[in-house]
């Protein structure tokens, strides 16, 4: 028996189960991975000619090393006609899928007998990837015979329009509540804005609150503009598999934020093309604090992560000249402040550069074949991402590891060597590490545009007073995303003693993006000439936020108040009354001496506000002195300002 699974994303085969095997080769309950061009990526999965031949698209016999999930359309092609034609011989089926795969005939009789099962494998077996149907195209086709679930569904499906109360009932199933044990199921305890506490998250939320200002005022200081996006969308066609898409209760499909350059580089460009944004072609600085979301891989719900994006565009350079890296430096120095002006943060931050270019210059001095590079850079991920090349061991000491993994992968010896050297020895300080890459790498009659920029930022990182002993250059450190496509940079925490790392912040010059962004509006406006070409150039930092308030909630004092937060008051002064309160209060006696002199403690909390000084009093005409002390202890504030009514004293309280 042989089963074939589809899924929306891509295609899972099962091989040809004998005497009720289970010998799977693919779970279809896993999500298609997205492979883009791997002409185009350089950490493209794409691995080039593999496959068995009778199965293997033209596409693959070819070569080409950029493909898509039409592929294994075409494999589910030969699958489908040995299913539909038994063969009496082995030399049988070689003919016959010899026939089908080069000369695309057909059996005599088979297309008569099976018009529909022809036409299907007729469709999958096109020569041309582009001719072949996705596999939601295959499962949506009349070609294919749909199973009772199927015949009940589009029944369903047709009544709904004309069918209100059918259509209510269908979106309140969608959205009924989760049931307990569920993966990642939510309970009914944790409704949209419960607070979130110190007992609930690493995160305290005066320490949020800090890095929240302190990441705002580095960013105003340098004339970025305050930027919001909005939180939900229409979902875009080629968004990445981790965004998230919800349905809305009348059956619309929505996507949730997932990152903010992309949106904020295409509503750029839709601005200075309409001419609203002239102004923005001078130039323009943004930063945006906001929530990212992701999938769960396990089902649950949308993640949420806190990021800030600082953007800074700049109009390009004048034809046939180039300007020094002065935008790439700022921004890093902006981020830097930012991590320098929290306490627990300033000095643990390390900042490497690196460049596509050479990073691509140093792939391709190792001599990776391309269907093993994205899983070799993966597998260097402990020592380039986790471990400082600063530090004297750190990167030493993980190596082994990632030695015995690159040999598992089938990478020689003198490749393995070569990253070592690159990972381990020229890596480092930035300006020897320059000086060990030019002389390591290849170099034309000019020096490499890689070395131009890199030798044009140290300077201006040193004149900003980012001191070069916390700069490294790293040869093999990964761009972040397909558009920073000269300048990368990263930001890390360091471990002092293991030398340890974690990213903290990513960016780089990104002026791929927008031009990408630029000639999509171009084409579909039917731009031509000097317009089709982008008027910007954009340098960017992405920071995760909260890796910053996890960093500084490890500083934070300790908890007073209860309910899992840090304090149950944030005022520096409780106003308070003498002689007040007691048994005259409780008959109803009170004089203006004994009165708690309301009106006077109402008038001096306003003056204390005035002074931009944090203040309460007890909600209470005539509290007792007593009810007021311990109403200070119990909510941590320091200063006591009595009221009576001869004078008024100022305390300090010591707890």
């Amino acid at each position: 028996m042989i089963s074939i699974w589809f899924r929306p994303a891509g295609l899972a085969k099962f091989n040809a189960l004998q005497g009720g095997g289970t010998d799977a080769t693919a779970d279809p309950a896993l999500p298609a991975a997205s492979t883009p061009s791997a002409d185009e990526d350089p950490f493209s999965d794409a691995t080039g000619v593999c496959g068995t031949s009778f199965y293997i698209a033209p596409e693959i016999a070819r070569g080409s090393a950029s493909y898509d999930e039409r592929v294994d359309l075409y494999s589910v092609g030969i699958i489908a006609f040995e299913v539909w034609h038994p063969f009496s011989t082995a030399m049988e089926r070689v003919v016959l899928l010899r026939d089908l795969r080069e000369r695309g005939t057909l059996p005599p009789g088979f297309e008569s007998a099976h018009p529909q099962a022809a036409a299907l494998i007729r469709w999958l077996l096109s020569e041309a990837d582009a001719g072949r149907p996705t596999a939601r195209e295959a499962l949506r086709s009349e070609l294919l015979p749909p199973t009772v679930g199927d015949e009940q569904l589009t029944d369903l499906l047709r009544s709904l329009p004309d069918n209100p109360a059918a259509f209510d009932r269908v979106v309140e199933a969608l959205f009924a509540p989760q049931r307990p044990g569920e993966a990642g199921a939510l309970t009914r305890s944790d409704p949209p804005g419960t607070p979130v506490t110190a007992t609930t998250t690493a995160q305290d939320p005066e320490s949020r609150e800090r890095a929240l200002s302190t990441l705002r005022a580095g960013f105003l200081r340098h004339g970025a503009v305050a930027m919001c996006s909005a939180e939900i969308g229409a979902p875009s066609p080629d968004q990445p598999n981790a965004a998230v898409q919800v349905l809305s209760r009348s059956g619309q499909q929505v996507a949730l934020r997932h990152e903010l350059r992309q949106p904020f580089a295409a509503w750029v460009v839709g601005q200075v093309a309409s001419g609203d944004g002239a102004a923005l072609i001078e130039g323009f600085r943004r930063y945006e604090l906001a929530n990212v979301y992701r999938r769960d891989p396990r089902g649950g719900p949308p993640r949420a992560h806190l990021q800030a994006d600082f953007d800074v565009l700049t109009p390009p350079a004048p034809p046939g000249s180039k300007e020094p890296p002065i935008t790439e430096a700022e921004v890093l120095c902006a981020v830097t402040d930012v991590l320098s002006g929290l306490p627990e943060c300033a000095g643990r931050w390390e900042v490497r550069v690196g460049h596509r270019a050479l990073f691509d210059a140093a792939l391709a001095h190792v001599g990776l074949p391309k269907e093993t590079r994205a899983a070799a850079v993966q597998l260097l991920r402990p020592v380039v991402t986790g471990a400082s090349p600063l530090h004297p061991s750190a990167r030493q000491q993980r190596w082994p590891s990632v030695r015995a993994g690159l040999e598992g992968l089938g990478v020689g010896a003198d490749a393995i060597g070569r990253l070592k050297q690159l990972a381990l020895q020229a890596a480092g300080e930035s300006q020897a590490a320059i000086h060990r890459l030019a002389s390591l790498l290849p170099q034309a009659a000019a020096p490499a545009a890689w070395l131009l920029d890199l030798q044009g930022v140290l300077p201006l990182l040193a004149a900003w007073g980012i001191p070069a002993a916390k700069v490294a250059v790293d040869p093999l450190l990964p761009p972040h995303d397909y558009y920073f496509t000269a300048t990368t940079f990263e930001v890390h925490f360091v471990d002092e003693n293991s030398g340890a790392s974690t990213v903290v912040a990513v960016g780089g010059r990104y002026d791929a993006l927008l031009r990408a962004c630029w000639a999509q509006h171009a084409a579909s406006a039917g731009l031509v000439g000097p317009l089709a070409v982008a008027p910007l150039g954009g340098v960017g930092a992405t920071v995760n936020v909260e890796r910053l308030i996890q960093v500084a909630s490890a500083g934070s004092r300790p908890m007073v108040g209860g309910a899992g937060l840090v304090h149950v008051s944030g005022s520096d002064v409780l106003v308070c009354c003498r002689g007040s309160g007691g048994k005259a209060a409780a008959a109803g006696r009170l004089t203006e001496r004994t009165s708690g002199r309301l009106m006077e403690r109402v008038r001096l909390l306003r003056l204390l506000w005035d002074a931009d000084i944090a203040a309460e009093m007890l909600p209470s005409a005539a509290p007792s002195l007593t009810d007021q002390f311990a109403y200070a202890t119990a909510h941590g504030i320091p200063w006591l300002v009595i009221v009576n009514a001869d004078e008024v004293a100022c305390e300090f309280n010591s707890w």
